[in-house]
This record gives C-alpha cells, structure tokens and sequence, in this order.
C-alpha cells in the first residue's frame, strides 16, 4: 500500500511539472537550441531535486516547499524563451496559477472522498488537464499572445496580477481546512 502511495505521490508531481512545462511551450517561443532547452531543464530539476534534499530536514510545510521550488523553474523560463522578462513572469505565474487551481480542487475532491490510495483524484484531475492542453493550445495560444503584446506596449504593472493570483491560491493551501465554503470559493 504505501508503495502505491508513493507512486501516485510522484506521478502526481510529474505530471504537475510536465503540464507546467508544456503549457509554456504553448504560449511562449524559444529562443534557444533543443539541446539548451533540455539541459536547462535537467538543470533546474536537478536543483529543485538538491535544495529539496537540503531543505526537506529543517521540517517545512510541504507545500511551501513545493512552492518555492517550483518558482525554481522560472530560471530556464527566463533562459529559454524570447518574450520579455515581464511577459515571462507573467506566464509563468499564470501557468503557475491555473494548474495550482486545479490541484487544489482535486486536493480537496480528494480529501472529500477519501480513496484507499491519497491523492489519486489529484492524479486523474491532472490527467485530464493534460488531455485539455490540445484544447488549450487551440483557444487560448491566441488570446494569451494578445495579453503578451498589450503588457509589453503599455504597462506592465499587470504582471502582478498572476502573482497575487498565485500567492492567493498558496494562502489557500496552506489552509488545509479542507471546508466546503474553500472549496466554492476556489472554483
């Protein structure tokens, strides 16, 4: 049993971070060579992966953690990828936003209905992000580029808006009452 716990655990963050990084593909271009793209990536696993091991024995709120390392990622964003700096952090913390959405939602879809294995309705809810991505790419890529092109022409200010959206969404988890009214109030 608590080897399947582990794999869902981990599947579940795999998925997280491979949705996270092909929805930057789908709304920002790179700039860089695949194989740049590829080594920056392993970079900032490898990492998140190092400081993980480091700040796992001062005892922190797994989600802090995983939070502060996700930001992480932001590095080979920046790296990778030609948009302005600003349209990237936009980006980053909107992908960064959406996706947390939805795993708090299935966080708590989960804890509602208690399966025998945690967190599997937090991996059938990514899964099904991902199959949405094609739709995503579809009806999104365009509206979101139009966002990119205002926030680079006129003011830049809103690129706060992701950020207060995702600090919000982290206040959210950190809650963990796990209360009807949290969930409503997430969705």
């Amino acid at each position: 049993m608590l080897d399947s716990i582990k794999s869902v655990y981990f599947l579940s963050k795999s998925v997280f971070l491979i949705e996270n990084i092909i929805l930057l593909y789908i709304f920002l271009e790179p700039r860089r060579s695949r194989v740049f793209q590829v080594l920056a990536y392993i970079a900032a696993w490898f990492t998140t992966f190092l400081m993980h091991s480091l700040l796992y024995s001062f005892n922190l709120d797994p989600s802090l953690l995983s939070y502060i390392l996700g930001s992480l990622f932001l590095v080979p964003s920046i790296l990778i990828f030609k948009e302005t700096f600003q349209a990237k952090i936009f980006v980053f913390y909107m992908i960064f936003s959406l996706t947390q959405l939805i795993y708090l939602i299935f966080t708590h879809i989960d804890y509602f209905l208690s399966p025998a294995v945690p967190k599997t309705f937090v991996l059938a809810g990514l899964i099904l992000e991902l199959a949405a991505l094609p739709f995503v790419k579809r009806y999104m890529k365009s509206p979101i580029k139009d966002i990119i092109g205002i926030l680079d022409q006129h003011n830049t200010s809103f690129t706060l808006f992701p950020i207060l959206s995702f600090l919000l969404l982290t206040s959210y988890a950190f809650q963990r009452t796990y209360l009807l009214s949290t969930f409503i109030t997430l969705i």
